[in-house]
């Protein structure tokens, strides 16, 4: 098999790549970090939106820029600043129990 080939189908389609990952999260993640968190972001839609950066290679800056241009990628969402999306990547991985 090639470098270039996956047994696995790909998408092209951002929306469907989104919805995938928040899928995904929710059924993998706790609803918030904490119940003292502000729960703007639940953490299957913060998931999702790192998924959605990769998926475009690009910045916090630009991803914010993309989901303001793009309501249907985060619907309702006030998207101010990229902090907490840099919070959910710079947490630290919990120790396996």
């Amino acid at each position: 098999m090639r470098n270039d080939q996956t047994t696995r189908p790909m998408s092209k389609f951002p929306l469907r790549i989104a919805r995938t990952a928040r899928g995904i999260a929710e059924r993998a993640l706790p609803r918030y970090s904490s119940k003292y968190s502000p729960q703007r972001f639940t953490q299957a839609q913060l998931f999702a939106c790192l998924v959605l950066r990769q998926f475009f290679r690009t910045d916090y800056r630009g991803l914010v820029a993309l989901l303001e241009d793009f309501p249907e990628f985060a619907p309702g969402a006030q998207i101010e600043m990229p902090a907490p999306l840099l919070d959910l990547v710079l947490r630290p991985a919990p120790p396996d129990a």
